[in-house]
């Protein structure tokens, strides 16, 4: 009978450490940026499918936790968190945003956006700020010396005329084509003027109304 109830108390004894060893863990998750509330955090004790999500306000809760539990934070463009319990009770956790490397996308004449690597011709970029501080009077001044392999000019030399340009050289017998200039969907004419034509007028291009700044 002694024996009995020796086991008994043992055995109470140990479930009541047990249950000591066990806390109730609350929190607040956020993001790093802006410092608002993150709602829909999944937080699961590692290693197993237990876990909760945090509420509106970004709260979470999860009862019965042992201060060796570790728990991960995950959400949709954030970093994955982890952290041990320890003798916390109240976990304030900041989520870090998640910078995906996202690969080169070309946007073509029509307006379709293709990555690069899917174009079967080269392209190049030309940076605004490059733009800027060429100071040049029109966008294709601005743009001159500035792509390899595209030679651009003003034939009669007039400050408003017309502009002249070759890409990786002339490739037709008159040596007066021209590449086609798309800006927002809307092509642009550029013809060299009227003094191939025996007049010797250049009323300068619809690209001379773009300013260069904008």
């Amino acid at each position: 009978m002694r024996l009995k109830l020796f086991t008994l108390f043992t055995f109470l004894l140990i479930n009541v450490f047990g249950f000591a060893q066990q806390k109730s863990v609350s929190g607040k998750v956020y993001s790093d940026q802006d410092d608002i509330p993150l709602i829909g955090v999944t937080v699961l004790i590692k290693g197993t499918l237990t876990g909760t999500v945090t509420d509106v306000n970004g709260r979470f809760t999860l009862p019965s936790v042992e201060a060796s539990t570790i728990l991960v934070f995950s959400y949709i463009g954030f970093e994955t968190v982890e952290i041990i319990v320890g003798e916390q009770q109240f976990i304030e956790i900041r989520m870090l945003t998640k910078y995906a490397e996202v690969e080169e996308v070309v946007v073509t004449a029509l307006g379709v956006s293709r990555q690069k690597r899917e174009i079967g011709y080269s392209t190049e970029k030309i940076d605004e700020d490059v733009l800027i501080e060429s100071r040049a009077p029109n966008i294709l001044n601005a743009i001159s010396g500035r792509s390899a392999g595209v030679q651009i000019s003003q034939p009669d030399g007039i400050e408003g005329g017309s502009t002249r340009i070759v890409i990786r050289g002339n490739n037709n017998i008159g040596a007066d084509n021209q590449p086609l200039i798309v800006v927002d969907n809307v092509p642009m004419e550029n013809v060299p003027g009227l003094s191939n034509i025996g007049r010797g007028v250049d009323w300068g291009s619809a690209i001379n109304d773009i300013n260069a700044f904008d």
